[in-house]
């Protein structure tokens, strides 16, 4: 009992600001977070400067969540004024599948490192809250690791390798949505060379680490492909695919919104 009031006593606290344009939204951001002790909103509003203006103990913020459906959330200028108001605060982005890459291409331009998805579950924003508040990567579910990872390639070069952590699964949370770390680190090199075909060799050296191809880690490749493969499919309104190549290795697909 000691230890886990410890554990309790020793959560940061978050403080956040939310903006989004819709009422619906903002209103369940609020009692998503209502329940939690270490979390405290502190005001929501469709204009991040207005908020900021009325809300008391704005200068305490420690999180701004933006909703990147928000009709500003595009342009460098919407990111730019939240970095000049608080220029040390975390960023967070909740999105949807149908976001466009113009939004995802400036909220990472912007340095926003955790992006959740408007489904999530109140247990499931809360990681994302805290993850970003230890400046971790997150990326609650696969299509945003896809999306993000192919725009991350474009911006740098491909020179930015992700480490993803381990995601933990929560009892009546959608099992598709937990990645462990390894299957994140080989969704991120997968999409970091999309279309190409890459061999179990390959993903043995560059994300396993080990140079040689003995029986027990080619097992652990197909295995892990397998269930990366397994929750990919499970995704709703998933874009992506995992092909085998016969032979050769496997290949990732991306195809566009329709």
């Amino acid at each position: 009992m000691a230890n886990k009031e410890i554990a309790e006593d020793t959560v940061t606290e978050i403080r956040l600001i939310a903006v989004s344009t819709e009422t619906t939204r903002r209103n369940w951001l609020e009692a998503a977070f209502a329940n939690h002790a270490s979390v405290t909103v502190l005001g929501c509003g469709a204009d991040f400067n207005q908020t900021y203006l009325s809300t008391p103990a704005a200068s305490s913020a420690t999180l701004i969540v933006v909703d990147l459906a928000h009709p500003e959330a595009a342009e460098a200028r919407f990111w730019t004024a939240i970095h000049i108001v608080c220029p040390a605060v975390t960023l967070m982005a909740i999105a949807e599948p149908t976001v466009s890459e113009a939004a995802l291409q400036a909220a990472l331009h912007a340095g926003v490192h955790c992006f959740a998805q408007w489904v999530d579950s109140p247990e499931r924003l809360l990681e994302a809250a805290r993850t970003a508040g230890e400046g971790r990567r997150f990326y609650s579910t696969p299509w945003l690791i896809v999306a993000a990872q192919r725009l991350i390639r474009d911006l740098e070069t491909g020179l930015l390798h992700t480490r993803m952590v381990r995601r933990s699964r929560r009892r009546g949370h959608p099992a598709h949505t937990a990645l462990s770390a390894l299957e994140a680190d080989v969704l991120a090199y997968f999409s970091r060379h999309e279309n190409r075909i890459i061999s179990p060799e390959e993903l043995i050296e560059q994300v396993w680490k080990h140079e040689v191809l003995t029986g027990d880690i080619a097992n652990q490749v197909r295995c892990c492909v397998k269930r990366l493969r397994r929750k990919l499919d499970a995704e709703p309104n998933s874009r992506t695919q995992i092909e085998n190549v016969r032979g050769r290795g496997y290949r990732l697909t991306l195809s566009r919104p329709r």
